[in-house]
């Protein structure tokens, strides 16, 4: 099952170098977890940021660096202790399933032009069609400040019958919120967290923590 996916995300990958040659010093990251498909959590990074790696890397990682990282990087730490809160959830999360919407490095996700954007995500999508029917969460959390955009606005044919459930504002950095959806025929909770590039407040990432524990133990 990986391994049918590890090839189709370097074919596809290879396919979008050649019709955006410029994409081959960028790489990719198909995963940012060590596990694939052990339970009914999927999270959904937006798009992996530019580095020093050029390669297209599709192995699971030797951590799940959103609960265990002790990397300096804003985004990651905050995540960690977001998901590190709640013990059963962390548990849980420790099984889930870390990718990304679009697997394909950039520097910047809105310095990208429109056309470009549709492009890389158009070459992602059978990917994540495969991730999702390999899958077969029930429970998708999303993260980054483009994720509802790509999720919802790009893929409403993947993510059918989309509409809010519930959004939770504490100020603008501590915002989430709950939608329902339909993905290959069946429910799904997509649960959208903060941005934890901003989101830093202990306090308030707790009361997340909380919040998307109940979420994940709550019925469909």
């Amino acid at each position: 099952m990986l391994s049918d996916l590890q090839k189709l995300a370097i074919h596809q990958f290879e396919q979008l170098v050649i019709k955006k040659p410029e994409q081959k010093n960028c790489g990719g990251q198909l995963f940012i977890g060590k596990h694939y498909a052990k339970n009914d959590i999927l999270f959904l990074g937006a798009v992996p940021s530019l580095n020093d790696d050029s390669t297209f890397n599709t192995e699971l990682m030797d951590t799940n660096i959103l609960l265990e990282s002790s990397s300096v990087k804003r985004h990651q730490k905050n995540a960690s202790v977001a998901f590190g809160y709640d013990s059963e959830l962390k548990t849980k999360l420790s099984m889930a399933t870390f990718s990304y919407l679009c697997p394909f490095r950039v520097a910047k996700w809105n310095d990208v032009n429109k056309l470009k954007q549709d492009t890389l995500l158009e070459y992602s999508r059978p990917i994540l069609n495969k991730i999702l029917t390999q899958c077969q969460p029930k429970y998708i959390i999303v993260s980054g400040m483009y994720s509802i955009d790509i999720l919802l606005g790009h893929y409403p044919d993947i993510f059918t019958d989309a509409k809010e459930l519930e959004m939770v504002t504490l100020d603008r950095p501590h915002r989430w919120s709950e939608y329902g959806s339909v993905v290959n025929g069946q429910p799904v909770r997509i649960l959208k967290a903060p941005n934890f590039s901003y989101a830093s407040n202990k306090n308030k990432l707790r009361e997340f923590s909380h919040w998307l524990s109940h979420k994940i133990d709550g019925s469909l």
